[in-house]
Parts: structure tokens; C-alpha cells; sequence
């Protein structure tokens, strides 16, 4: 059998709260590609949260690493065009997409998905 996983998947954004795909004026999909929790760059993000652990950090600034330390594990943002609770996004900014709370959460979510990683071309 062989098993095979990508670094990187892609994720399709969807409505917070209908799930449907999101595009934008195009008809593009708005994507999120990202780097699993199984590559090196996941595993260095992980390292330097412990390491903040250690520090006193305030709840603001504990907030600011967090983002901060996602904003690694996404490689890039896709066709995004979106009006949200934080104003406009034209564009593919990861800071401003990161902002939403909804696009973290689903970031979040795909990146602990190690299905979503898996190489089509491996055994079943």
C-alpha cells in the first residue's frame, strides 16, 4: 500500500452559515491553499507556540501571535472578494482574510484535516 500526503491542500471558503461554496464576480472559487499539520512549517509554528507558552504574553498579545502564527501555515488566498464584519476584502491579503473570524475558523479546521492532504494518487 502506499500513502502519499501533499504539503499543501486547497480550500474552497464557504458561507459561515450555509456552507455553500463561496466565488467571487468571476465565478472564481475563493480559495484558502494551506500547509497541513503534518509538514515542517506546521511543526515549526507548533514549536514556537510552545516557546511562547513560557512568556508572559497578555490576552491581546497572545491573540496577535496566534494570527500571526496561522498566517505562516497559509501559503496563499485565491480569487477573494468579500464584504464582512471587517470591511471589504479585494483581494488576497493574508492579514485581512485572517481577520475574519469565519475564514480563520475554516482554516483552522482544513489545516488538522489530514484526509484533505492526502495524495490522489496513493493506494485506497
Amino acid at each position: 500500500m502506499r500513502i502519499v500526503f501533499n504539503d499543501t491542500t486547497e480550500l474552497q471558503l464557504t458561507h459561515p452559515t450555509t456552507d455553500k461554496p463561496l466565488v467571487n464576480s468571476l465565478g472564481l472559487p475563493m480559495i484558502a491553499v494551506i500547509y497541513g499539520n503534518h509538514t515542517p512549517i506546521f511543526q515549526d509554528v507548533m514549536d514556537t507556540m510552545k516557546e511562547n507558552q513560557d512568556k508572559d504574553l497578555g490576552a491581546k498579545e497572545s491573540r496577535e501571535e496566534a494570527a500571526k502564527l496561522l498566517s505562516i501555515c497559509v501559503e496563499e488566498f485565491k480569487n477573494i472578494e468579500l464584504i464582512t464584519e471587517n470591511g471589504t476584502i479585494d483581494g488576497n491579503s493574508k492579514a485581512s482574510c485572517l481577520s475574519v473570524f469565519w475564514i480563520k475558523g475554516q482554516v483552522d479546521k482544513k489545516v488538522m484535516d489530514l484526509a484533505a492532504f492526502l495524495d490522489p494518487s496513493s493506494d485506497s
